[in-house]
């Protein structure tokens, strides 16, 4: 979904410190540092030290240096750790989004069955695409006429179309609609842009139980976290912004697997040397016609998946051209958050448990 209502990211600028010793003399600076450099270990910390070390030697690494560098070695390798544990079902406790969420029975196929059988398993082919299965997705979030960048969106329609990456062809089609819980009443602009009525988001789910929902239903032909899954979507504004906002709205972090994507436009216009052009445009240069209701997030979806096939088809290799870099949360003047680039590696994703309790 384009920044229709006037959103748009917010640039980070570097603050400037000054350290105000500059009329401190050579020596005294000298003096300073050497003194820092001798200072002992903290008798405290020897058990947590010890600690440390005894988990890095378990995992057959060097456990020399001081309790930082002990800390952050350790953390690298537990990020490289993949944790082989399916994604937790969901369900919400009450109507109010800060209410916790509990993990419930899955209702597809285990993660051993899906990583060990047939369903789920990396194909690993010898195709020109770099991954197995690509996922168009193309959101719809709330929004009000005239409204600025500080709007604090939410995602009310969620279709994602997925295609294999050896056989260009759509494999199946997820699409749910999604409560929205900061601003429940959808504007008379909203529902006249995306088409969604009311009672069609009365009856939703929120979307942390749409985001579970979504997961087990990609876990059916590839294992979470999709590690040979890439997104694409219709310029940065879906993954970049609203899912950003969404996640941070409803606690949760940012899924691993929406670190990186393609952003299409930017794709369609360096593979055909083209200029940039919105979703029309695009289709109108491959003399295709917009099938649907534009601005509905699953006609959306199928449009973009349309693009995709034919680039795949003209030669096109498909590699990510957005990677979302970690920066600090963004609040606005009225407090709202902007957005906010979490860590993409945190231990709880490695281990499925992408909801902050």
């Amino acid at each position: 979904m384009p920044a229709v209502h006037g959103y748009k990211e917010l640039e980070a600028s570097e603050e400037e410190f000054s350290t105000g010793d500059e009329d401190v003399p050579p020596l005294q600076k000298l003096t300073v540092t050497e003194t820092l450099d001798t200072v002992p270990e903290c008798p405290n910390a020897r058990p947590v030290v010890d600690n440390l070390r005894s988990q890095l030697a378990a995992l057959g690494l060097d456990t020399r240096g001081r309790r930082q560098e002990l800390a952050k070695r350790l953390r690298r390798a537990q990020k490289k750790k993949d944790a082989k544990i399916a994604p937790p079902d969901f369900k919400n406790d009450g109507n109010d989004f800060t209410c916790p969420w509990k993990f419930e029975g899955n209702d597809g196929p285990s993660w051993e069955t899906q990583a060990d059988g047939e369903v789920g398993k990396p194909k690993h082919h010898d195709g020109p695409q770099p991954y197995d299965y690509f996922c168009v997705i193309d959101v719809e979030a709330t929004c009000e006429e005239g409204g600025d960048w500080e709007y604090s969106n939410e995602i009310i329609e969620f279709p994602v179309i997925l295609i294999d990456g050896y056989t260009y062809e759509v494999l199946g089609e997820f699409h749910e609609y999604v409560r929205p819980v900061i601003n429940p009443i959808l504007s008379p602009f909203c529902k006249e842009l995306t088409g969604i009525t009311q009672e069609m988001v009365n009856t939703a789910h929120s979307f942390p139980v749409v985001l579970g929902n979504f997961e087990r239903w990609l876990s059916h032909h590839t294992p979470y976290p999709h590690t040979n899954t890439l997104f694409i979507c219709d310029g940065p504004w879906d993954i970049r912004d609203f899912i950003r906002k969404q996640c941070q709205t409803s606690i949760l972090d940012r899924p691993p697997y929406l670190q990186r994507f393609i952003d299409l436009r930017r794709l369609y216009t360096d593979f055909y040397k083209r200029d940039r052009a919105n979703l029309s445009g695009m289709l109108h240069g491959l003399d295709m016609r917009f099938e649907g209701r534009e601005h509905c997030g699953l006609d959306d979806a199928r449009n973009i998946a349309r693009i995709v096939r034919r680039m795949m088809r003209d030669g096109c290799v498909m590699r990510e051209n957005v990677e979302l870099k970690l920066s600090k949360r963004k609040v606005g003047r009225k407090g709202r958050v902007l957005y906010t680039k979490g860590s993409n590696n945190d231990a709880r994703w490695c281990q499925g448990m992408h909801i902050v309790i």
